[in-house]
């Protein structure tokens, strides 16, 4: 039976990460499945807050998707890095509220988790923001007429504490629950390192 619980969350896992492929123009071998980022702050006390985005028809989630393809002359394989990926699906899903050129140097260097899937690898890049943007942003920007800035429709900080204490069903805004995909992807990490390790805490 626990053999049995496992392999149905990782079929669902694998498929709900599936989803996220269907935010950019699949690449046919980018050697990879998706990537994106998991952006935290912390506080005086070192208490980590994630900034999460709320996608109608899922849920709470950070931000990630699939890789777009590029001419040949702007990548050898025709598709984006894991490292454009995400910074590209962080800029589009915050609604540029995330600087590109600020995640971009920050991901190069960052913690992340890789989590394989039967058509690849998600990858996530751990970004702790030191200066935090207005989120009133979000609401006011002057977006591109391109569909991947208006995949999500709020914006929030969540209390790493509070997702490890209630799970899915943390407080939001919204009362909606976080990304059951998101959530079984995030508590996998989770579970692979300690939290100190993955967000830089004493």
């Amino acid at each position: 039976m626990k053999l049995a619980s496992i392999t149905l969350a990782f079929l669902l896992l694998a498929s709900g990460i599936g989803w996220y492929v269907m935010h950019g123009d699949e690449c046919s071998s980018p050697g990879f499945i998706g990537a994106g980022t998991t952006v935290f702050k912390k506080d005086a006390e070192g208490n980590v807050s994630l900034l999460l985005a709320y996608e109608r028809g899922r849920g709470w989630s950070t931000f990630g998707g699939g890789p777009k393809k590029l001419d040949l002359s702007e990548s050898a394989s025709g598709c984006e890095t894991p490292q454009q990926t995400a910074v590209r699906e962080s800029v589009e899903e915050s609604r540029m509220l995330l600087d590109a050129d600020s995640l971009l140097t920050q991901v190069q260097s960052a913690k992340s988790y890789t989590n394989p899937t039967p058509r690849g690898d998600y990858i996530t890049f751990l970004v702790e923001l030191q200066e935090l943007p207005d989120l009133q942003r979000y609401y006011s920007a002057d977006l591109p007429n391109d569909p991947g800035y208006y995949e999500t429709s709020e914006i929030t900080w969540v209390p790493l504490n509070d997702i490890i204490e209630r799970g899915r069903f943390v407080q939001t805004p919204n009362e909606q629950p976080l990304w059951e995909v998101f959530y079984q992807q995030f508590d996998a990490m989770l579970q692979s390192q300690p939290t100190h390790y993955w967000f830089n805490q004493q």
